[in-house]
């Protein structure tokens, strides 16, 4: 399909007062005010987004307000989206701190519009929070910036993700200024749709760069309320000619709309993700909610009379000899001494031939999940590290790909076939390392992909962010996220970010599943004690097609002898190659 096949032109207009003149083929028109610029975005010929604010910016450990307009310049140029036409509107504080807007179209594509900032001369006391972890965090500086009540955003539907695994959202919500819309700083900064209720026509407005580090939520001056998005004020510096922006697309249906804007990101970014065993192949899997999960291997009877080698031997041998195609195994956090990691190495008293050992008993390849490592990890000498979330321990990012290259290529030769780190918005918000500087949040996660991209092993992100989620548009090892919680939690069937996941490229996981009901003790699987309310009943068969339906991993969990070989076998082929629909339930 083509662009142009949208049933929607998407006309982007911006009117700053005073003196007119059109750029665009008369599709973005402006005039200027000697003291400040206001805006509006236009679609279909009715305002969305009115009445902008004026400009402020946070630096010197103070809030600016009525910047000075001191120059104006038109360019034109060309980026990875087309060609484009470029605005810069550059603004100066009373003490010479100076800042750009900048509005960039593209004649050639009327859907999409980017509003980005600059810092010339960088700043120094941005900080308006030392803490992540609250949902209102105000952007350094606001742009794009509009005033509620204005327009057709505040008689429009909305819907965002918020939260790990990007598990609320609101849709039935109607108007720009209801206050679980704006209120997205640190559990949101992800995409936020509105969208028409009258005739669907749907717009996006996201982060398109500098993602980990972004914030959109409300804002109240001289006694106005505004919606505005930028850099999150935790954090306390930025260099100079460093910029940050947001698109705005629009177009007609949240799903074809959010496809179109997530092909405008794979193509900016030349997202191409690499082939994940997890997402191809049939898997067993122990995460919590899964028959052997990990307080089966933290508390007697298990610990000390059985080896979690021994039984996950049995176990796979009984699935292949049903003649059920297993092809990966996936290993939780139990795998290694007191959930704690110290080493490479996994729990000898549950591992004694080690992980390649238990590679050799079951054949197949193991997906390794960690979270973060102990302060004396064996392989962080020399390298600078931060700690964060539950006193655990990760590389900087000038020393990320170093360690996760050398811990990947040992993982490797002991049987790695895939990869999955948990509790990401915890070790976002629990790390000033993290949300205080421009680059850790970023460097950090590269490092990490990149290594795992020259392995071509998979990555799965799980508890994550929506900003996280459009991080990963730089990372090509990351293939997919956990989007639903666990399978212990009574709601493990909710998952509401699936299309957002779908449209950058990403596979959803709904994490594991029984095949049969009524296993052995249901009601005391899982890590929280709530697991009876997906496990002893007959639901089987509805999560059975949801990881089917989902086109993440299909992990099945059973007790030994207890797998329904008809209903598991109807999510892949007889060699064990998944069976997933071209887009996500």
């Amino acid at each position: 399909r083509k662009i142009d096949t949208l049933s929607r032109v998407f006309e982007l207009l911006i009117y700053i007062c005073v003196v007119s003149c059109v750029i665009c083929n008369a599709q973005i028109s402006y005039t200027i005010s000697p003291s400040f610029a206001s805006y509006s975005v236009l679609w279909n010929g009715n305002d969305v987004f009115d009445s902008s604010s004026s400009s402020y910016l946070r630096a010197n450990g103070q809030v600016y307000t009525g910047l000075q307009l001191i120059n104006t310049e038109q360019t034109n140029g060309e980026d990875a989206l087309g060609d484009y036409n470029l605005l810069t509107l550059t603004y100066s504080t009373v003490d010479g701190v100076q800042w750009n807007t900048w509005f960039k179209s593209y004649p050639n594509d009327l859907n999409t519009l980017i509003f980005g900032q600059t810092w010339i001369n960088g700043a120094t006391g941005t900080q308006g929070s030392s803490s992540a972890n609250t949902e209102t965090l105000e952007p350094i500086a606001a742009f794009p910036c509009f005033q509620y009540h204005t327009g057709r955003s505040d008689k429009m539907a909305w819907n965002t993700w918020l939260g790990p695994q990007m598990q609320y959202s609101g849709f039935g919500n109607i108007g720009l200024s209801s206050a679980s819309f704006t209120r997205t700083g640190a559990f949101g900064s992800g995409p936020h749709i509105l969208v028409d209720p009258e005739n669907w026509d749907t717009i996006v407005v996201a982060p398109f760069d500098n993602f980990g580090q972004s914030s959109c939520t409300d804002l109240t001056y001289n006694n106005l309320n505004y919606w505005g998005c930028g850099l999150i004020n935790t954090v306390n510096a930025i260099p100079a000619n460093f910029s940050s922006s947001y698109i705005i697309f629009g177009g007609n249906g949240v799903t074809e709309t959010m496809f179109w804007w997530g092909q405008r990101m794979l193509t900016y970014y030349g997202t191409h993700r690499i082939p994940d065993i997890n997402l191809e192949y049939l898997s067993y899997y122990t995460d919590n909610g899964a028959y052997y999960a990990i307080d089966e291997w933290s508390d007697p009877p298990f610990r000390g009379t059985y080896t979690a080698d021994g039984v996950f031997t049995d176990v796979v041998n009984s699935i292949k000899a049903s003649g059920i195609p297993l092809r990966l195994f996936s290993l939780d956090g139990f795998w290694f001494p007191e959930g704690r990691m110290y080493s490479p190495s996994a729990d000898p008293s549950i591992f004694p031939a080690g992980l390649s050992g238990f590679y050799d008993h079951i054949n197949m390849p193991i997906d390794i999940y960690v979270v973060g490592f102990e302060s004396n990890f064996s392989l962080f000498a020399g390298m600078t590290t931060f700690e964060g979330w539950s006193n655990l321990w990760w590389p900087t990012g000038n020393f990320s790909y170093a360690l996760y290259s050398h811990l990947f290529s040992i993982w490797v030769t002991e049987g790695m076939g895939s990869y999955e780190i948990d509790f990401m918005w915890s070790l976002y918000t629990s790390s000033e390392t993290m949300y205080a500087t421009l680059e850790e949040a970023n460097g950090w996660l590269y490092g990490m992909s990149k290594a795992a991209e020259e392995l071509q092993i998979g990555i799965q992100y799980c508890g994550s962010y929506g900003k996280q989620a459009l991080q990963a548009l730089q990372y090509n090892a990351v293939t997919n996220f956990r989007a639903s919680n666990d399978y212990d939690c009574w709601d493990n069937y909710y998952m509401p970010a699936n299309t957002l996941l779908w449209s950058l490229g990403l596979a959803s996981s709904k994490d594991t599943f029984w095949t049969t009901s009524n296993q052995p003790n249901p009601q005391n699987k899982g890590c929280y004690g709530i697991g009876q309310n997906n496990h002893n009943n007959s639901n089987v068969e509805m999560h059975t097609a949801l990881a089917s339906l989902t086109d993440g991993p299909v992990g099945f969990s059973d007790a030994l002898g207890y797998t329904d070989k008809d209903l598991i076998m109807r999510t892949c082929r007889s060699d064990g190659f998944l069976l997933h629909p071209w887009k996500t339930v």
